[in-house]
């Protein structure tokens, strides 16, 4: 969980994982609104080991070629 970027010492605490950004570019994962996964002829597995280093974290799959499959 990102909880701040800046200055946050006052929020550091024993537990606190403190990650340097500086230099890089932060964003939340991507969320592919409309995929068809069953056309990607990946499972699921597969499917996510390639899209998760791009960034998209959510998929919001749309089944109805499934019963084409």
């Amino acid at each position: 969980y990102i909880l701040m970027v800046g200055n946050c010492e006052a929020l550091i605490g024993e537990n606190t994982i403190v990650v340097d950004v500086r230099g890089k570019y932060l964003s939340p994962g991507f969320i592919d609104s409309h995929m068809h996964f069953e056309s990607s002829m990946l499972t699921v597995t597969e499917f996510s080991r390639l899209s998760i280093p791009s960034g998209t974290t959510t998929l919001i799959a749309d089944p109805h070629e499934i019963g084409n499959a």
